[in-house]
């Protein structure tokens, strides 16, 4: 017997899989559109320039770099033992590893062998993302384009994920 969440839930996976590439046209265009706009002039430079401090985003950059290196390489023995805080063993650890950005980033990588450029290119789709995750959600709720539309775009552009531009490990779990 199929209930009313059951019909709910296929009706959305339905018009998901028959409708999906124009419900998420305008929301991808508009929120990649408006995350060039605030993060200007950061996309006239992606392999050079880096956005907020040079404090952590350095740090995630060489730890992209690591990582990506590693898997291009197929080199996985004495993986967590980076080349920082010697004498210690397994200092990958110590920080964020960013393993999964790293796999995300490989084909821009692979393309580029720029790991400035790995870090804001997921800098970008990070609030892309983030928006467009935010709208599926919302429209599984609401059945509601504006509202969705709206809730995604707050939700990407909301200003704690903004003022968090250094810290790639927060702008990529939200």
């Amino acid at each position: 017997m199929v209930d009313d969440q059951d019909r709910r839930i296929i009706k959305y996976n339905s018009l998901i899989k028959y409708h999906s590439i124009y419900i998420l046209l305008l929301p991808t265009i508009t929120y990649l559109v408006f995350t060039i706009i605030i993060t200007y002039p950061l996309i006239t430079d992606l392999t050079n320039h880096i956005p907020a401090d040079l404090g952590d985003p350095l740090l995630n950059v060489w730890t992209l770099w690591w990582n990506l290196e590693k898997i291009t390489n197929l080199d996985f023995t004495n993986y967590f033992d980076a080349n920082v805080m010697f004498p210690y063993k397994k200092s990958l650890a110590f920080s964020e590893h960013l393993v999964g950005e790293a796999i995300l980033g490989l084909p821009f990588y692979l393309v580029k062998k720029n790991p400035v450029f790995v870090y804001n290119i997921l800098y970008i789709l990070s609030f892309v993302v983030a928006g467009l995750g935010m709208f599926l959600l919302a429209y599984f709720i609401t059945k509601s384009f504006p509202a969705a539309f709206i809730a995604g775009f707050i939700y990407a552009f909301a200003p704690h994920r903004i003022n968090q531009a250094g810290h790639c490990l927060l702008y990529t779990s939200d």
